[in-house]
């Protein structure tokens, strides 16, 4: 889906098969697909953008191809030539859908920025000697789990080349690339799968310790399926759609900057695998603020501060304490208090105290960096400095109150605090996916990007 591509082909309506228009499918990640027409593929109207459920194509090199809600935007009818554009917010090279409800797949694979690399599993063995150069490949073995007991994960290993040339063989070349496959004992709608591609998406984020998206996506469904020499052939479908940010290089970072990679793990990948699915249901919110804020780039630093804030206080109020007080004892303190104000005021003093029984930033920070002494400063001076700073920075941002404006930070200060916090929640989402709090300090003291950031302190 990072490749841009361009298909000149035939092009029709399910429903109307034998009123094909010639024109061109053009493919780029940020921008998604358009097709120019020449002509139109229903008879055209002038009031009105037209919407395509499903519009088929085959390409001048024989590809099926299926192009999903599609938007007419443009048509010209003035000329002696005329021609129309679609919008296509999905496009499938490789089958026929029918209809939109048809679009099911056995099973997609996947392949993200930085998989190779985080795997770091290779079949190649190269001896250089003094006179000759040998190199061996053998394809690693599939690594398989399952996800929830309804899917079947696997990383996968495919390979390419070398190409033979029976004159002068002047050169020769191999690449392997790694794969991860979602694979269903039934056929299931895209979407399944890409609610999960995204949770493997973010949990690659979080160990790799850079943003990861999908390069690649293609899927196994029945209509593509063939038979050859009496063997089963399931033609790979590519998927393609708009994805809101590129990612800017493939080359990945070095293992030793990454939080935890494959090997660090392997002995216990399915166990890891299906805590973060499970972790992911009771932590999304959490969760979707903190990689909200790393998949975009361009985001104001004070708002990656204040989303990494607000995660810590959702993961500690989902995880360690939601309340001060058990809830019948806070009735009875509100009872107490209500009953000694007067009436005038009791409707205004129970809206003040609609959350009261609410514990502080203040509190829930100090209780999440006593629970990491491994990589928290132990000086309480340094824990009482970080936690004021946070919380004067929040409450100004905030409210804006000039008289707190001196009380804040900014700058690279403020960016040392938000790395710090991060760093924080990252120690409790690896928490949750069964690391225990001396790995993840021998973990984050590997990592060069936490050198200067640990432990934990103000500045």
């Amino acid at each position: 889906m990072t490749k841009r591509f361009k298909y000149q082909g035939m092009w029709w309506l399910p429903e109307s098969p034998e009123k094909q228009v010639s024109g061109s499918l053009t493919f780029s990640p940020d921008g998604g697909a358009t097709v120019d027409l020449m002509g139109f593929l229903a008879k055209p109207v002038r009031e009105r953008a037209r919407k395509f459920e499903v519009v088929l194509g085959v390409s001048s090199d024989g590809k099926d191809i299926t192009l999903l809600d599609c938007l007419e935007f443009k048509g010209s009818l003035t000329s002696k030539l005329q021609t129309s554009s679609l919008y296509v917010s999905r496009s499938f090279v490789g089958t026929h859908f029918i209809k939109a409800d048809d679009v099911k797949f056995k099973k997609v694979s996947v392949r993200y920025t930085y998989l190779d690399e985080w795997v770091g599993i290779s079949g190649f063995d190269i001896d250089i000697l003094s006179d000759v150069i040998s190199v061996k490949y053998r394809q690693p073995r599939p690594i398989e789990t399952n996800i929830n007991g309804d899917y079947k994960l696997s990383i996968g290993f495919a390979y390419s080349g070398p190409t033979v040339t029976y004159l002068v063989q002047k050169e020769a070349s191999m690449k392997q690339r790694t794969w991860i496959t979602i694979e269903s004992s039934q056929e299931r709608c895209l979407d399944e799968y890409l609610d999960i591609i995204h949770r493997l998406q973010d949990f690659l984020t979080l160990a790799i310790s850079e943003p990861v998206y999908p390069l690649e996506l293609e899927g196994e469904t029945e209509s593509s399926k063939m038979e050859l020499d009496g063997h089963t052939i399931y033609e790979p479908v590519k998927v393609c759609y708009r994805q809101s940010t590129v990612p800017a290089k493939e080359a990945g970072p070095l293992q030793l900057d990454m939080l935890f990679n494959f090997k660090d793990f392997f002995d216990r990948f399915s166990s890891l695998i299906s805590r973060w699915f499970s972790s992911f249901e009771e932590l999304q919110s959490a969760m979707d603020l903190y990689f909200g804020s790393l998949y975009n780039p361009r985001t104001y630093l004070e708002h990656k501060f204040l989303s990494i804030v607000q995660a810590l206080e959702s993961y500690h109020r989902l995880k360690v304490r939601r309340n001060e007080l058990p809830e019948q004892e806070h009735n009875n303190r509100l009872k107490n208090v209500m009953d000694a104000v007067q009436m005038q005021y009791k409707e205004w003093l129970e809206e003040k105290l609609r959350y009261s029984n609410e514990l502080t930033l203040r509190t829930r920070l100090k209780e999440l960096l006593n629970a990491y002494p491994e990589i928290v400063s132990s000086a309480a001076d340094d824990k009482h400095e970080f936690v004021t700073k946070v919380v004067d920075t929040r409450n100004y941002l905030i409210h804006h109150d000039p008289e707190s404006k001196s009380k804040a930070v900014d700058g690279e200060r403020l960016s040392i605090l938000a790395r710090r916090l991060r760093a924080l929640l990252e120690a409790c989402l690896m928490t949750e996916l069964g690391f225990a709090k001396d790995e993840i300090r021998c973990l984050f003291q590997r990592n060069r990007r936490y050198a200067d950031l640990l432990p934990i302190r103000l500045y």
